[in-house]
């Protein structure tokens, strides 16, 4: 039987000597376990551990505890750590969302947040093989293909963030094994006792009926399936990548038609998936119903047809290409909102999150084509002082004065140049402040608002559709 340090070593390609990795660890068994097993395997690995946890607000003392525990773990092992307080329960409130789901995003945007400063190469979460487990089979229920079957990835690429999960091949039962073992405290989140949660019923009852009914070894064996789907998965993506690559028009992101009713019927759902992947839609609108629809309306070739896809975006086959498109309302105006500056701040009516820190020196913009997302620049925090900074659409009227070309110019006039339709001008965000627009996403900032050089201090802002999940 092997020992958890040689499973872990079992996957090196999770590793690359150098490597700087983020460790997620909320004090329970299983993230404490791999801290434990990461240090002792850092040398041998040739990496760098950082800890990060954060305070979700919730929990009242345990989570305190929570907390009080990683930081006696991080001085016990000489590890740095960085640490953050978030009210969950009020941003779940906010946001109109579960508090699971809050809590989720708001780990992920600290996780990203913590990634991009210490300028690591990876974050280690602790998921293991129970959870991988747990997921198959809530998956299974609610209805997935091969690609949702496949469960939890051990490596995971996410915009700005590369997921790493070296416990997959360890169940919980044997991080809890090795701590006691070694005389090592963890913590107990007495929620997961709870069946309140979905998926606490699957761990507390499902489960263990399986195991008794069925099979004894499920967990291995669910795990085992979802190993071998992904890796069917990923031979499946590669030949739909490239006929995906083949099809995409890459200055408008929309996607060629022709001779699409030739491919087989899963080849064409997946070079769909793909293409709204492609385009950064939000990931609850990405089922499989719609990919079926869309499928339907992409074999006629004849006129113009459109369909919703949900999330305000409809999908517009003219003749033998397929483009998306914000839906609006006669283009009205989207309401302006205020920065969190520093923070994240979540515009709904522009489906986009703004991250926005103090940097210094110059990133310049980012973006290919104006209004496309991520896009990221600087502006001058000098400039910006203690002024507001407000996102929003554009307004008849507007106008700009462009950093490189000199004199202002109407953003209608850019939009214009720039090829923009006019049902897509109003889902554009646009950044002022002091009445001045400061800085259009894709395309440039304003002159009067540049970082002068790269000692200066700024103002870096990046934008992007709402983020799919880890």
């Amino acid at each position: 039987m092997r020992t958890l340090t040689e499973t872990i070593v079992a996957n090196p390609a999770l590793f690359t000597h150098g490597d700087r990795v983020l460790l997620g660890v909320s004090g329970g068994a299983d993230s404490v376990a791999m801290t434990y097993l990461l240090h002792f395997l850092r040398d041998e690995f040739g990496i760098k551990l950082y800890l990060a946890h954060l305070h979700h607000g919730l929990r009242g003392a345990d989570a305190d505890a929570d907390l009080n525990l990683v930081r006696n773990l991080a001085a016990h092992l000489n590890l740095p750590l960085i640490t953050a307080y978030c009210d969950v329960a009020a941003m779940a409130e906010k946001c109109g969302v579960s508090v699971e789901m809050a809590a989720r995003d708001a780990r992920l945007s600290f996780f990203r947040e913590q990634t991009r400063l210490l300028k690591a190469d990876k974050l280690a979460l602790a998921h293991n093989i129970d959870d991988q487990a747990e997921t198959m089979i809530l998956r299974f229920a609610r209805g997935t293909g091969s690609r949702g079957l496949g469960g939890i990835l051990a490596f995971r690429q996410l915009p700005g963030l590369v997921i790493i999960r070296p416990m997959l091949g360890i169940t919980h039962a044997e991080a809890v094994a090795f701590l006691k073992a070694h005389g090592l405290r963890w913590r107990e989140d007495i929620s997961n006792n709870s069946d309140e949660h979905l998926r606490n019923r699957v761990r507390h009852k499902i489960l263990p009926l399986m195991e008794e009914l069925l099979n004894p070894n499920i967990r291995a064996t669910l795990c085992r399936t979802a190993e071998i789907l992904n890796e069917e998965e990923a031979w499946l993506n590669e030949l739909a990548h490239e006929e995906f690559s083949n099809r995409l028009v890459d200055e408008t992101c929309e996607l060629k038609l022709d001779n699409f009713f030739s491919q087989a019927t899963a080849m064409r759902r997946r070079i769909l998936l793909l293409w709204l992947f492609h385009n950064q839609l939000p990931a609850n609108i990405l089922d499989f119903n719609t990919v079926c629809v869309l499928d339907k309306l992409s074999l006629s070739l004849d006129g113009t047809k459109r369909m919703s896809v949900g999330g305000g975006w409809s999908a517009v086959r003219r003749y033998a290409r397929l483009g998306l498109e914000r839906e609006s309302s006669g283009n009205a105006p989207i309401e302006p909102m205020r920065l969190n500056v520093p923070g994240e701040t979540f515009h709904s009516g522009l489906g986009i999150t703004v991250l926005a820190k103090y940097y210094q020196g110059v990133i310049k913009e980012s973006g290919k084509r104006i209004g496309e997302m991520p896009s990221t620049a600087t502006i001058s925090a000098v400039t910006v002082g203690n002024d507001e900074i407000f996102v929003r659409s554009w307004q008849a009227g507007d106008y700009m004065r462009s950093y490189g070309l000199g004199g202002s110019k109407k953003l209608q006039d850019i939009f214009t140049d720039q090829k923009i339709p006019a049902d897509h001008r109003s889902f554009i965000p646009v950044f002022e402040c002091r009445g001045d627009i400061i800085w259009i996403p894709g395309y440039r900032i304003a002159t009067d608002w540049a970082v002068p050089d790269g000692d200066s201090p700024s103002l870096l802002m990046e934008v992007h559709r709402k983020e799919l999940p880890a």
